[in-house]
C-alpha cells in the first residue's frame, strides 16, 4: 500500500509523529493508500519554505523557468510515439 510522505523544504518527509491516515474509497471502503499526518509544525515549516522557493523561482528568467517545466514535462510524460525530445540542459 502506497504511504504518502510529507513534501518539505524539497524533500519526502516522514511525520515526526509517524501517523497516516487512510485513505477510503467511499463506494467500496476499501482502503487504497495512506497519507501523512502533519504536525503544526511540519506544516508551517512547509508553509515556510514554500514562500522561499517562490521567491527564488520569481529571480529566475521566464527562459529559466521555461527549462524546468520542460523538464518536469518530460519527467511526467515521457517521449511516445511521433513527439520528440524538447528539453536542454538548463
Amino acid at each position: 500500500m502506497r504511504e504518502q510522505l510529507l513534501f518539505i523544504n524539497g524533500e519526502w518527509v516522514k511525520p515526526e509523529t509517524g501517523k497516516f491516515g487512510e485513505k477510503v474509497n467511499p463506494s467500496t471502503g476499501e482502503v487504497s493508500g495512506k497519507f501523512a499526518l502533519a504536525t503544526r509544525e511540519e506544516a508551517d515549516r512547509a508553509i515556510d519554505t514554500s514562500y522561499e522557493a517562490q521567491r527564488k523561482w520569481e529571480g529566475l528568467t521566464s527562459v529559466e523557468r521555461s527549462k524546468y517545466v520542460y523538464i518536469l514535462m518530460e519527467a511526467t510524460h515521457p517521449p511516445s510515439q511521433g513527439r520528440t525530445s524538447i528539453s536542454s540542459n538548463p
